[in-house]
């Protein structure tokens, strides 16, 4: 699904890398997603919010002198090229976008995360509906809110996101082991993946074929570790039995091996001073650790993967040791 804040997300980025989007702007309305304004806050795009409607996007857009604005609706102004909204136009500069960067549109759309969202709609009068800051009614209902919520503490625990090397992705299929497992994307036959942690042979175990599996998927596995040996870190049975299991499925494992380049069709790596070619694989998968996904309000207690990627010991223990504080 893809809606007006991701096309606009998607369109802005590109507008900017060509040096086009004026003053450096993006104008939506203040019924887009939060997940727009932090999509501009991290490529430091200056996002305006405006009323609802495409009229008062337009106004703005005409007054300051910006070129690209719209509406969570796919109401879309490209004021260069249009004063209204223009479905064909947007369809056409979302098609050269594709074609240019050689990607999909599901590849596209990651550059933004879109958060739960309701929009309601509630009936007031017409006279009121302009100035509802001055309603008794509403100012009080606001302090009702703000009195009973006041000594609230707000923990989050956003998780963390899979790393990408992004030099990498020129590779004609990438993608991230956190997508295979949780069913997103679908790799294809001859698959090489980089990390041998836990989450890369927890990958390699699930894409490759049973042991002794009379209908094998045919599937052929690399993993490429640039340590001496699998899942460093981790002991105990679970990592000797998981070890000897990949083994055991004819999964490749390339260790103290390091991926030195990669162009659309091939892998090089290099292991003991000799650089090896990988030329028929169909999926790069990345299993290169986490980054933590940041909340910057001050207001709000950060605990978990949010504060620090770890493992779950750790984020059990810092929830308690955090809850205890409380």
């Amino acid at each position: 699904e893809i809606d007006g804040d991701i096309i606009m997300a998607i369109i802005s980025k590109y507008m900017k890398e060509k040096g086009t989007l004026k003053n450096n702007s993006l104008v939506a309305t203040v019924m887009s997603n939060l997940g727009l304004k932090k999509f501009c806050d991290s490529e430091k795009i200056k996002f305006i919010q405006t009323k609802v409607g495409d009229r008062y996007v337009l106004e703005n857009m005409l007054k300051n002198g910006y070129n690209i604005g719209g509406e969570q609706s796919g109401h879309i102004i490209f004021l260069d090229c249009n004063p209204t909204g223009d479905g064909i136009l947007t369809s056409l500069m979302l098609i050269k976008i594709i074609l240019e960067s050689q990607k999909d549109v599901t590849e596209l759309k990651k550059i933004i995360k879109i958060y739960p969202q309701i929009l309601v709609n509630a009936k007031v009068n017409s006279e009121k509906k302009y100035d509802f800051e001055k309603d008794k009614e509403i100012q009080e209902k606001i302090k009702d809110l703000n009195d009973e919520f006041k000594d609230y503490e707000v923990i989050c625990s956003m998780g963390a996101k899979p790393k990408e090397i992004e030099t990498f992705k020129v590779f004609k299929q990438t993608m991230t082991a956190d997508d295979i497992l949780s069913g997103k994307k679908f790799p294809g036959r001859k698959i090489v993946i980089i990390g041998g942690g836990s989450v890369g042979c927890e990958t390699a175990d699930y894409l490759a074929p049973l042991i002794n599996d009379l209908f094998p998927a045919n599937r052929d596995v690399t993993v490429i570790e640039m340590t001496a040996s699998l899942m460093t870190g981790e002991g105990g049975p679970a990592k000797s039995a998981l070890t000897q299991r990949l083994m055991r499925k004819g999964v490749h494992l390339e260790l103290k091996a390091t991926v030195k380049a990669v162009d659309e069709n091939t892998i090089t790596y290099e292991k003991n001073g000799q650089d090896y070619v990988i030329d028929d694989a169909d999926t790069l998968v990345f299993a290169v650790g986490y980054d933590s996904v940041k909340i910057n309000d001050d207001r709000i207690h950060v605990i978990g993967d949010s504060h620090k990627v770890g493992n779950l010991k750790e984020a059990i223990t810092g929830a308690y040791e955090f809850a205890k504080k409380l």
